[in-house]
């Protein structure tokens, strides 16, 4: 009897070289270069979520030993949205979803940017609220 062929694809016996060429095929594709803004925007945002609000409000807050909490509620919404609204996406299309992101983005930036950074001494609600609801961004 004959052998079947060898599938095709990543993991199906392709030779290592041949996906390299075939991944800087890609590179060519101009469509891929309008990504690259996207892509900056997103490091902006983790940067400023890890970096300047961990800094200027959780620790203000609730002091360094507790960010590893706060974050933690980020990385949980930003999982358990990810696959709830990649469903919704499937049922309602990507603007509706898309725009939730943007307005949870939105509803945290206000909210940082009318809170006194001194005044906020121990405020966990808002702080875990705010961390959630930029996981939630995070996961559009």
């Amino acid at each position: 009897p004959d052998a079947a062929p060898a599938e095709e694809g990543p993991g199906k016996g392709a030779h290592p070289c041949a996906e390299a060429l075939s991944m800087t095929r890609m590179w060519r594709d101009r469509r891929l270069l309008l990504l690259i803004p996207t892509f900056a925007y997103a490091g902006v945002g983790e940067a400023f979520a890890w970096g300047v609000f961990t800094s200027s409000w959780v620790k203000t807050s609730v002091g360094v030993a507790n960010i590893g909490y706060v974050m933690a509620v980020f990385g949980a919404c930003d999982v358990v949205s990810a696959v709830a609204l990649g469903r919704l996406s499937d049922r309602l299309g990507r603007f509706p979803v898309i725009t939730v992101g943007a307005l949870c983005n939105l509803a945290v930036l206000l909210v940082l940017k009318n809170v006194d950074v001194e005044a906020c001494d121990r405020q966990w609600g808002m702080l875990v609220g705010c961390a959630g609801l930029w996981g939630v961004a995070d996961a559009v």
